[in-house]
């Protein structure tokens, strides 16, 4: 089984750092990294992309490490393909550019993932962010994902007004327009985006 405590743990030590030090550079007490180092306290994925940052390490480094737990039912090997633009699109690419491990329950049933080009989406989600995407053919109206436009491939929120049926692809960035689908265009819903990694720690 995946032992995050152990593993934060032994990055702790690592970097010569004792249980007061990282808290402090976290910002949280004491006894919460002595918890989650026990496991005894939920480590939930937000909280470690936190600490991971404080100690400059990036979350495939953490991960990358060849250990017994890495191999464990309870992770999820996802691939990543080329980057989705956050912005005026991004040719699509079909090959695989790398894989990654997670927990299953940071993977959030991911099915696989993709870089961000392009500062449309931010505040939310900013350039080099990797999404985690699950596959649908369906959004729901305002939800985020990921769509094939011409050829592009772009990460937006979904829009569809019912009375007009009309389709757009919004960006959370107003200095870009919204993007309205035609009749003519070639597009569909690659998928919903389930979770955002700061990646590049």
């Amino acid at each position: 089984m995946l032992d995050l405590g152990k593993m934060l743990k032994e990055l702790r030590v690592s970097k010569n750092l004792s249980q007061e030090e990282m808290a402090n550079l976290v910002g949280v007490g004491k006894a919460t990294i002595a918890n989650y180092e026990a496991n005894r306290r939920d480590l939930n994925f937000d909280k470690l992309q936190e600490i991971l940052k404080a100690l400059n390490i990036s979350v495939k480094d953490f991960f990358s490490d060849e250990k017994e737990e890495k191999t464990s039912t309870v992770a999820t090997r996802i691939p990543i393909f080329s980057n989705a633009s956050a912005g005026y699109g991004k040719y699509a690419q079909e090959e695989p550019l790398d894989w990654l491990e997670l927990p299953n329950s940071m993977a959030k049933n991911a099915d696989f993932g993709a870089f961000v080009e392009g500062d449309s989406m931010e505040p939310k989600i900013y350039e080099d962010d990797l999404l985690l995407i699950r596959k649908t053919e369906t959004l729901e109206d305002g939800e985020i994902g990921i769509f094939y436009l011409n050829e592009n491939i772009y990460c937006k929120k979904y829009k569809y007004n019912s009375v007009t049926r009309i389709t757009t692809l919004k960006s959370l960035n107003e200095k870009y327009d919204p993007i309205r689908i035609e009749n003519e265009d070639d597009f569909h819903i690659i998928g919903r985006v389930v979770g955002v990694i700061d990646y590049t720690i």
